[in-house]
């Protein structure tokens, strides 16, 4: 028999209706194209991490010794973006702050990311006391308001670009933690332990298995 056609769906964990209960990873791949939005994002965020990275390097002036006169508007000779009050390359600056900005961004996500992870699967393998206290603790720091809890954190640290990291991190790592998905039910056919706990449906294995329908979800080659 002729094979159906085969339909992109944006999931990563699939049922097959010839194996109820399983999910099977790359099944049906997600082929979906980007679209020229996407291509331009792309592109200005690659440059803007590889001016990050070289740009300072290649620059011929320095951020923090004077390069020339105070204010020179910008397209001067030497100075692309001018000088400011005190004489320093704005480009320059400019280049080294986004550097300083990328480097702040990754140590916050891997920090944030590491603790709500630890803490989530915790969370989520313990399950009973351990689960409701930690899950709790979760859910009083995505009460707080972040940005004067991070500025409270860090003006208690002292002034410096790690104290704003340190945070940062504290009020970020509760949106990787998540609550906790409690699987109580087994489909047929599927060797679900009942009462299995993850921290979030993105990491909870082939035991539990979405809601949506087979049918809604997949297509398969049936021959």
């Amino acid at each position: 028999m002729p094979s159906s056609p085969e339909i992109a769906v944006p999931t990563r964990r699939l049922f097959l209706p010839g194996a109820p209960g399983r999910i099977r990873a790359g099944a049906v791949s997600a082929a979906r194209t980007a679209g020229p939005a996407e291509v331009a994002a792309l592109v200005l965020l690659s440059l803007l991490i590889v001016a990050a990275i070289v740009g300072p390097m290649l620059s011929p002036y320095s951020g923090i010794i004077p390069s020339g006169a105070a204010h020179r508007p910008p397209l001067s000779a030497g100075h692309l973006l001018g000088t400011d009050d005190l004489g320093l390359d704005i480009g320059t600056r400019v280049l080294l702050g986004t550097r300083t900005s990328l480097f702040a961004a990754l140590v916050v996500t891997a920090l944030s990311a590491f603790a709500g992870l630890v803490i989530g699967t915790l969370a989520g393998f313990a399950g009973g006391v351990l689960d409701n206290v930690l899950m709790r603790v979760t859910d009083l720091f995505l009460a707080l308001p972040a940005t004067i809890v991070a500025m409270a954190i860090a003006a208690g640290l002292g002034p410096g670009l790690g104290s704003s990291m340190i945070g940062i991190a504290v009020v970020w790592w509760p949106r990787y933690a998540g609550p906790p998905v409690r699987c109580t039910s087994r489909r047929p056919g599927s060797a679900v332990r009942k009462g299995c706990g993850w921290s979030s449906a993105m990491s909870c294995p082939a035991c539990c298995p979405p809601s949506r329908s087979p049918r809604a979800s997949t297509s398969v080659a049936s021959s």
